[in-house]
Formats: structure tokens, C-alpha cells, sequence
């Protein structure tokens, strides 16, 4: 099993072996299914923040996380309607799944 929290931080790979950056974040989208997909991962090197889609992922380890390409867009990343950072927004965060019907006080 691996942690989110132990992932933040480590080196991200390109293909080639060049280091793009740092993970900052995990993107997911909550919707119908028993486990959020991961749609892609933040990247921050010394001046930005950029995407990389989960589709580009090669391997990961508590070590580093390999994509499986050379070629990615730095363009800044901009946070789109439905997306969930696990880092920003669930950890250390208290969560209430609060099912239609349900009494609480």
C-alpha cells in the first residue's frame, strides 16, 4: 500500500532520467466509484507548478516517480471544476461522507 503523504516531495523523472521537479500534489476526481481515478500529478521545479497526466506515469516508488516520456507542457497549472488535491485538500483534513437520508445531529 502507498501513502499519499509519503509520496509529496520526491524527485519526478522524465524517461530520459533529466529530473523535472518535485510531487506537490495528487489530482483525482470523485465521482460514482468505490476509489477516486488519479488524473494526473502536480509538479513543482523552482518557479512553477505544472500537470502531468496519470496516463504518462511509468513507475512509482517511495524513491521517485518515473514518467514515461521526455516530452511534457510546462504550461502553469490551473485547477479545473471537480478536482481534488489530495495533498491541499484531504490530508490532515476532516472528512464527513454524509449520505442522503441519513440523520445526524
Amino acid at each position: 500500500m502507498i501513502f499519499v503523504s509519503q509520496l509529496m516531495g520526491i524527485p519526478v523523472i522524465a524517461r530520459n532520467g533529466d529530473e523535472i521537479g518535485v510531487l506537490h500534489d495528487i489530482v483525482v476526481y470523485i465521482n460514482e466509484h468505490h476509489y477516486p481515478p488519479v488524473g494526473g500529478f502536480v509538479v513543482r521545479d523552482r518557479r512553477r507548478r505544472i500537470f502531468i497526466p496519470a496516463q504518462q506515469l511509468g513507475a512509482l516508488s517511495y524513491q521517485a516517480i518515473e514518467i514515461d516520456t521526455t516530452r511534457i507542457s510546462l504550461d502553469m497549472f490551473v485547477r479545473r471544476d471537480g478536482e481534488v488535491l489530495l495533498n491541499k485538500d484531504v490530508i490532515d483534513h476532516q472528512i464527513i461522507d454524509r449520505k442522503p437520508g441519513l440523520n445526524l445531529p
